[in-house]
């Protein structure tokens, strides 16, 4: 299970080949979106996942995504080795 960290981001993804595998699971009722943090540390929105939808995303370990909520940053999270489960309230 992949946990929201709420401190400092990494300011970018770090350029790593190992592949991982992101299900992210929207039991919320607002949509959530999903931004990828890239080498240069601009976001990249990938995904808005409306309320009672899921999302499988492929990336790679290390990698750092920011999810939102209604405008609002709810936290950050870095890809894990394999796969990782985020389970959004």
């Amino acid at each position: 299970m992949i946990a929201l960290r709420t401190g400092a981001m990494p300011e970018t993804s770090p350029g790593t080949f190992e592949v991982s595998t992101l299900v992210i699971d929207n039991r919320g009722d607002d949509p959530i979106e999903l931004d990828w943090v890239d080498f240069e540390g601009h976001l990249t929105r990938y995904s808005s996942l409306e309320p009672g939808t899921s999302l499988t995303q492929s990336t790679f370990v290390g990698h750092v995504w920011a999810v939102s909520q209604n405008g609002r940053r709810l936290g950050w999270f870095a890809a894990p080795a394999g796969r990782g489960k985020l389970v959004l309230p």
